[in-house]
């Protein structure tokens, strides 16, 4: 996987960690409290009934599927740049796994707990309140490694990307610099850039032979 598929796969793993995050988020700021200002009977209803709806193929696989994109994009750039591997993949492949696994020992198990639960029961409201302080507690936390984890992997994806561009123009010059100079000071063209080519020293009194470039696209 070169620099550019690691780039596009770090935006893409992006996108995946900045939507569960922000699900989470409207989870923490506002859908728990709302159900909070119900009866706790019809909270504990709805709570089961969403729980019921989250287990579907769309968010799960992108719940899951983000989780290895990411692993697997970090596991890479870690292996193509041993002595100076993106710290912000590993770390942000390290927050995701951190979300995944509060949701997997604290989450799934309390969801399962209430789906057990008898809206009617007499101690519902003591139900409620005690499921709905720690989960969101928790959801708090996950919600920040979330968002955390696409934060560093879009700034490594812009890293990447500027990076590229930097070898991109690079490159150009040194084409330019060794291009046939028998039109030197002529425009050099590269794309949409136009340059001038510097014209070629000739220091010291030996006479020496160049082989140029010939190529009608560099200079």
């Amino acid at each position: 996987m070169n620099e550019r598929l690691i780039g596009t796969a770090a935006l893409v793993a992006a996108v995946g960690t900045g939507i569960v995050g922000g699900v989470l988020f409207a989870f923490s700021t506002f859908v728990m409290r709302a159900l909070d200002d119900l009866d706790p009977p019809e909270a504990i209803r709805t709570m089961q009934a969403i729980n019921v709806r989250a287990v579907n193929p769309i968010f799960m696989g992108l719940f899951f599927g983000t989780g290895l994109l990411t692993v697997v994009v970090a596991g890479v750039s870690v292996m193509r740049s041993e002595q100076d591997p993106d710290w912000r993949l590993a770390t942000a492949a390290l927050l995701y796994i951190v979300t995944i696994a509060i949701t997997a020992a604290y989450h799934v198990p309390h969801n399962d707990t209430l789906a057990r639960v008898n809206s009617t029961d007499a101690n519902s409201a003591q139900i409620w309140h005690t499921y709905s302080s720690g989960w969101t507690n928790w959801n708090h936390l996950r919600m920040l490694t979330a968002i955390a984890s696409s934060a560093l992997l879009v700034a490594s994806s812009t890293r990447i990307s500027v990076a590229r561009s930097g070898e991109a123009r690079a490159n150009e010059s040194a084409a330019c610099s060794v291009g046939d100079h028998r039109r030197a000071g002529a425009p050099c063209a590269s794309g949409s850039a136009r340059s001038v080519c510097p014209l070629p020293s000739i220091a010291g009194p030996q006479t020496a032979v160049l082989n140029w470039g010939t190529d009608d696209s560099l200079c």
